[in-house]
C-alpha cells in the first residue's frame, strides 16, 4: 500500500494491483472518520467488483474500461442483485474511481466511470396509509406535551 506521495506515483506508473488501491481507498475513508456503516458499505460493494474483475483478468485500475463497468452491472443483474443493490454497487465504484483519479493523478488515463451512466431506479409510489391506521396511531397519543407533539407529527 502506498505510504507517501512518491510511492503513490511509483505504484501508478508500474500499474499497482486493483486490490492495493482499494485498500488505500478504504484507509482514506477510515482516515476521514466515516461511519462504520459507510465503511462496511464500501467494503462489501467493492468486494463484489473485485470478484467480477478476477473473473475478467482485470488486475489494475488502468485495465478498467467503460465496457468492463457495463459488463459488471450486467453481471450483478445475472447474479440476482436487485436494482437498488446494483445502483449501490455503481455508486461505490464511482466514488472509488473518482478518488483514484484525484489520488493517483495518472497520466494519459481517462476515468471510465465518466462514460457510464448510473443505472435507473424505478420509483414506485408508496401505498397510501389507510385512515383506520392513522386513527389508531392518533388514539395512542396522550394529552401531554409529547403526545401533542406526536399527534402533530402524525397529522403532518
Amino acid at each position: 500500500m502506498p505510504q507517501t506521495q512518491n510511492d503513490q506515483w511509483t505504484i501508478t506508473k508500474t500499474g499497482a494491483h486493483l486490490e492495493s488501491w482499494l485498500e488505500a481507498f478504504l484507509v482514506d475513508r477510515k482516515a476521514q472518520n466515516l461511519a462504520a456503516g459507510t465503511l462496511y458499505f464500501y467494503t462489501k460493494k467493492l468486494a463484489l467488483f473485485i470478484q467480477f474483475c478476477q473473473g475478467q483478468a482485470i488486475s489494475t485500475v488502468e485495465h478498467i474500461t467503460p465496457d468492463s463497468i457495463r459488463r459488471y452491472l450486467f453481471w450483478l443483474e445475472e447474479t440476482r442483485h436487485n436494482p437498488g443493490g446494483i445502483h449501490d454497487c455503481y455508486r461505490a465504484l464511482k466514488t472509488f474511481l473518482l478518488w483514484y483519479e484525484d489520488e493517483a493523478e495518472p497520466e494519459n488515463w481517462r476515468n471510465p466511470i465518466r462514460r457510464v451512466r448510473a443505472p435507473r431506479l424505478a420509483l414506485e409510489p408508496l401505498a397510501p396509509v389507510l385512515l383506520e391506521a392513522v386513527s389508531r396511531l392518533l388514539s395512542t397519543c396522550e394529552a401531554d406535551f409529547h403526545g401533542l407533539r406526536d399527534r402533530a407529527i402524525i397529522l403532518t
